[in-house]
């Protein structure tokens, strides 16, 4: 070949390589944006959902604060707000659930004291056997 083919090869070439580079590292760039811009729109359609729903639960309870009598009821449960002749007693639930699973776990924890004072007493009765 000659060396005006070669220059011309090695600049074309090079250009031509350069470009290639280029549009790779755009379309992969603008792939990998795509994909983020979906991601996002998954978590917004979510969002959107969660807020529609809330949305129709606030217009329930907007309905239903215009009821007086429902009004003066949830005054008395939230606000401890009591008619005439009438007393309030908050119970707490946490409270019962707490004592309702400590009484449930009492049989296991002896059960497990038990048998852990068992196997203390079988190894060091072991250790006095072979001692003799």
């Amino acid at each position: 070949m000659k060396k005006k083919a070669k220059r011309r090869l090695l600049i074309f070439g090079s250009i031509s390589i350069i470009l290639i580079f280029y549009f790779i590292f755009n379309l992969v760039s603008t792939v990998y944006r795509y994909y983020d811009l979906q991601k996002t729109k998954s978590f917004l359609e979510r969002d959107l959902y969660i807020l529609k729903e809330n949305e129709y639960y606030l217009r329930l309870e907007y309905e239903k604060l215009q009821d007086k009598d429902y009004i003066a009821r949830w005054a008395r449960e939230n606000y401890l707000y009591s008619k005439d002749s009438e007393f309030v007693i908050r119970i707490n639930p946490a409270a019962i659930n707490n004592e309702v699973e400590e009484e449930n776990l009492k049989p296991y924890v002896y059960i497990v004291i038990g048998i852990g004072v068992i196997t203390l007493i079988i190894f060091t009765r072991r250790k006095k056997k072979k001692q003799r």
